[in-house]
């Protein structure tokens, strides 16, 4: 079985029908990618897109993957590094966001409680969610952020 677009991407590997619904996924990107008027298989980011927060005091965001570094709708991907004793405004975001913890720690605050989420730690907040992350006043931390559609801050419905 071939995927759909091999003869216009050149694409000659035989996929077994278990990998059915990862090929299904990669096609509806270049479909996507194809909308846009552009194939786009490989694009280096060559540096992220930085820029301070909207925290107390400012983070630093580096957007890789996004609407302001590739004007890339579907997905966002960014790094952040979060001073001790930072805090972000809550928001009810329309997007789904996981968050990877890459050094210390980040406190996740929802409306069913407050999480701890380390170093090597993940957590997933579905879009619709009211959230608020903050780092304690003794620790920084440094995560990646991954947004499904891409990160604004019109989607992000932040607190008042």
């Amino acid at each position: 079985m071939f995927c759909g677009f091999c003869v216009n991407c050149g694409f000659r590997d035989k996929v077994r029908s278990a990998d059915v619904a990862s090929l299904t996924r990669l096609a509806a990107y270049r479909v996507r990618a194809f909308s846009l008027g552009e194939f786009v298989m490989i694009r280096l980011i060559p540096a992220p897109h930085r820029f301070p927060g909207n925290g107390r005091p400012p983070e630093l965001i580096e957007e890789f993957v996004g609407l302001a570094s590739s004007g890339t709708a579907e997905i966002s991907v960014a790094r952040l590094v979060c001073p001790p004793g930072w805090t972000e405004p809550g928001q009810t975001p329309e997007f789904d966001e996981i968050t990877v913890v890459l050094k210390g720690a980040l406190e996740v605050q929802t409306k069913l409680g407050s999480h701890r989420v380390s170093a090597g730690e993940a957590i997933i907040v579905g879009r619709g969610e009211w959230v608020r992350y903050s780092t304690s006043t003794t620790e920084s931390a440094e995560y990646i952020a991954v947004c499904l559609p891409a990160f604004s801050p019109q989607a992000a419905h932040r607190d008042a």
